[in-house]
């Protein structure tokens, strides 16, 4: 992931660790944190500290090709739930911290 200071139009740092290509990322809602999420086609989800541009927690689901993380913004998350979907539609719920709490399956 590359990360770019937008007010100097320059590249700051890249953050590396994922092993395939990034469907898609968030930041927390909580703009002095610094983090960002990350969910791969490597089947995990990941956080950075982009502070300090290191991954500070990976969540590895070995099978789970992973498309998507929800803004919690748009799904009234107040209580700062990370929501991510895979490849099959199965909607995945995480702590900031990403241990997987529960898994909706779409398809049974």
């Amino acid at each position: 992931i590359k990360v770019w200071d937008i007010g100097k139009v320059k590249k700051c740092t890249t953050l590396k660790g994922h092993t395939q290509s990034i469907s898609a990322f968030k930041f927390a809602n909580n703009e002095q944190d610094n983090i960002l999420y990350s969910v791969s086609k490597d089947c995990s989800v990941r956080k950075w500290d982009l502070r300090v541009a290191e991954c500070v927690s990976i969540s590895d689901l070995h099978d789970c090709e992973l498309t998507y993380i929800a803004d919690n913004e748009s799904l009234n998350n107040s209580d700062e739930k990370i929501v991510a979907s895979d490849k099959l539609g199965n909607v995945l719920f995480f702590t900031p911290g990403l241990q997987l709490e529960n898994i909706v399956k779409i398809h049974e």
